[in-house]
Order: C-alpha cells, then structure tokens, then sequence
C-alpha cells in the first residue's frame, strides 16, 4: 500500500516496510534498497522542492523517518544514501566535508540527454542557443 501526504507526494510500499530503514548486508538486496532509497530521495525532493541536504539535519527529514512505523533510517545509512546518489550524479557535495550537498531532481547525464533530445526535434541540433531559449522559449512550451 502507499500512503499520500498533503502535498500530494505518494510513499512507495517500501517506505511502510521496516526493514526498508536497515540497510541489509546481502549486496543483492543492498543494491536493490539503495535504489529504492535513491528514487524516493529524489522523488521526495522533486515533489517537496528541496535542493539542498544538509547532513546534519538529515535525520530529521520526513524522507529519512517514518513516525508511523516508528522507524528512521540512522545517521551513517543515510550517509551510505548520499554517496550512492553522488556516484548517480544526483548529489554534488558542497564541500570537502561533505556536510552539505545539492539534490538533483535530474543528474545531468538526464539533463543532457532531455535537451539533446529537445534540440533533435526542434531542429537546434548545429546551432547556438541561450540558456534562456532553452528554458523559455517558445519551442519549449510543453516540455
């Protein structure tokens, strides 16, 4: 089952499931929990409109604790969270420290291939274009 919060935003099933908040030691099942975990930190943050992480904050965030099962992902998982979504290109520390760090909605791997495939079918493959054409133009209305 999911669960949807006011602003609309739908937890997935796992976000009900216990063991979802233990990261488990089997690497199969770890890989398939981190991307799991990676889709809804994103998915959270696209809906939620956060850009930044703050690591020293980020146990109390609503993505990372689930009050109604009683369960909160500890500190050194959401670590472990993060830096996969580094490796994704989802993340960019801030800082050496890594205390804090830009959420990408889109990595720009996605960002590169979305306007690559904007240019191809409005005929801007070759030609030079501004940030701002790009963003809102008339050719991007709708997209």
């Amino acid at each position: 089952t999911t669960t949807t919060t006011m602003t609309g935003f739908e937890w997935p099933w796992q976000y009900s499931f216990p063991p979802f908040f233990t990261l488990q030691p089997n690497a199969d099942v770890r890989r398939t929990q981190l991307d799991a975990w990676c889709a809804l930190v994103v998915s959270w943050g696209r809906n939620n409109n956060v850009s930044q992480i703050d690591v020293t904050e980020a146990s109390s965030l609503p993505v990372f604790k689930n009050p109604s099962i009683s369960r909160s992902l500890p500190a050194d998982s959401i670590m472990v969270v993060l830096e996969e979504l580094a490796k994704r290109g989802n993340l960019e520390w801030m800082d050496k420290t890594k205390r804090r760090g830009y959420l990408f909605w889109r990595s720009p791997a996605e960002w590169g291939q979305q306007i690559y495939t904007w240019a191809q079918a409005t005929s801007h493959i070759n030609s030079v274009c501004t940030l701002y054409e790009i963003s809102q133009g008339d050719d991007t209305i709708n997209q």
